[in-house]
């Protein structure tokens, strides 16, 4: 007899818990627990702050398309291009659009450093520049040489790039078009001052 109270508390106790879990819901039980996938922003939390605000945000860190540059690190607090160097910024910006393909290249292009001009998440300048008119070139080049007691008025007006190709040219020194034509476009040669100078 006492066989047959284990057998039928032994049924009573599983039929239990069979109503138990079909009223809980088996699925919450049964199902393997999932990883879920967080977007870049969902940790970056500083780096979303700090460039979203920005007037100019680069495409794909708008549309939040961080694996189009970076590697997903998971838990490993490190930095990871999928390229090294300009190489990143090749796989959207083409090397003959910069113009690698001309006779003269600009040095950070050359070395692989577009962000020496450049940042590649956003700014708050055109074209991503990290300053603004001349501002840019004086990070490298020193102003004194290009600013002494006379300046040049379209330096002043317009800044280096009236002259300058910022990425490259066919032409010596980045110049946008060779001399004399370049000089030609403002100066009358005809003129005395020119004639003088």
């Amino acid at each position: 007899m006492r066989n047959g109270k284990r057998t039928y508390l032994s049924i009573w106790m599983l039929t239990l818990v069979a109503v138990l879990l079909a009223v809980a819901g088996t699925d919450a039980v049964a199902a393997p627990k999932k990883f879920a996938r967080k977007e870049c922003m969902d940790c970056h939390t500083k780096f979303a702050d700090k460039y979203s605000s920005l007037k100019y945000v680069h495409t794909i860190v708008k549309e939040n398309k961080c694996e189009e540059c970076h590697l997903r690190h998971g838990i490993v607090a490190k930095l990871l291009l999928k390229k090294d160097g300009n190489q990143v910024c090749y796989s959207c910006h083409s090397k003959e659009k910069i113009g690698l393909t001309k006779k003269t290249i600009h040095a950070p292009l050359k070395v692989g450093k577009c962000s020496v001009c450049h940042n590649s998440h956003a700014s708050a300048y055109p074209h991503l520049l990290k300053s603004e008119g001349n501002a840019v070139c004086y990070q490298c080049h020193k102003k004194d040489d290009f600013e002494k007691k006379n300046v040049h008025k379209v330096l002043q007006k317009d800044g280096c790039l009236a002259c300058h190709s910022s990425h490259s040219s066919d032409e010596q020194k980045l110049l946008s078009k060779a001399e004399p034509q370049l000089c030609l476009g403002c100066h009358d040669s005809k003129a005395a001052s020119f004639k003088k100078a």
